[in-house]
């Protein structure tokens, strides 16, 4: 590459997991990355998370959520300095068979910065995003 344009990174994942019993289980986990720019114009920046998960399953369906406090003050990930996201996620799933599996997923964002597009998909735009889905698993 270009002089200067080397760089190292280091990253930390670790999760801790419990289950209560063969229905009800937690998660915990924190995932940490540094990056350096080495050379003339060396910089380090760093992006972390944690997160806590929950999830209930019967023999046909279950629910999960995770809550994620995720910390991008160098701009890594959204390009914003100082910038904290949280996110809740609910996903329901439902087996139809062995083999398939029906899920439905809400997300929620809200950040510190506007980061997300608005609906008139302008970037930077909006601090808070939504989301939603449908999908249909297969195991082969």
């Amino acid at each position: 590459g270009a002089p200067g344009s080397e760089s190292t990174a280091k990253t930390m994942n670790g999760i801790v997991s419990y289950s209560f019993n063969s229905m009800v289980d937690v998660a915990f986990q924190y995932v940490n990355k540094k990056s350096e720019l080495l050379g003339p114009a060396a910089t380090e920046r760093e992006v972390s998370s944690m997160a806590l998960y929950a999830g209930y399953k019967m023999e046909m369906w279950g629910i999960g959520a995770r809550y994620e406090m995720f910390n991008d003050d160098d701009a890594v990930t959204f390009g914003a300095a100082d910038n904290k996201v949280n996110s809740i996620t609910v996903t329901a799933w439902y087996n139809l068979d062995q083999n398939a599996s029906l899920k439905v997923e809400y997300v929620s964002h809200s950040a510190d910065q506007a980061v997300f597009r608005d609906d008139s998909s302008t970037p930077g735009a909006d601090d808070k995003l939504s989301s939603y889905g449908v999908g249909l698993a297969y195991r082969f």
